[in-house]
């Protein structure tokens, strides 16, 4: 279950924001060989004024400052090959869905424990205390 967090600048077309969160989905569940419904996908646009990072982009490109901030929650027990080629599609979709260079994509992948996770009315390792 990992679950993908983006928060990031609007992107010039929003429309493509569907687009982009399905081919995370798609191409994140190939590098880490399970189910698209297996994760999850959240963009949450930063309004402009909200959002300070780095220099002032009237000394470097557009296209290097403010990165989208993704954070990655997902299980443990992954190898750290399944974990990069899992980041690597996450940021290449996100990059092609906001128009930027993967590169320019910030990830913070974290991971959980089963017994920090509830859902469905119990803790992700099958205890219900």
């Amino acid at each position: 279950m990992p679950l993908v967090t983006i928060d990031s600048l609007p992107p010039t077309d929003a429309s493509r924001v569907p687009e982009m969160i399905a081919s995370i989905r798609h191409f994140g569940a190939r590098a880490m060989n399970c189910s698209e419904d297996n994760i999850w996908v959240i963009f949450r646009p930063i309004p402009s004024g909200y959002y300070v990072q780095g220099h002032a982009p009237a000394i470097f490109p557009q296209e290097k400052s403010h990165p989208p901030i993704v954070i990655i929650r997902a299980h443990v027990g992954r190898s750290r090959e399944v974990k990069s080629a899992f980041v690597a599609a996450v940021a290449k979709a996100i990059g092609e869905g906001l128009s930027i260079p993967a590169e320019n994509v910030w990830i913070h992948y974290l991971e959980t424990q089963l017994e920090d996770v509830w859902f469905n009315g119990h803790w992700a390792n099958g205890s219900l205390i």
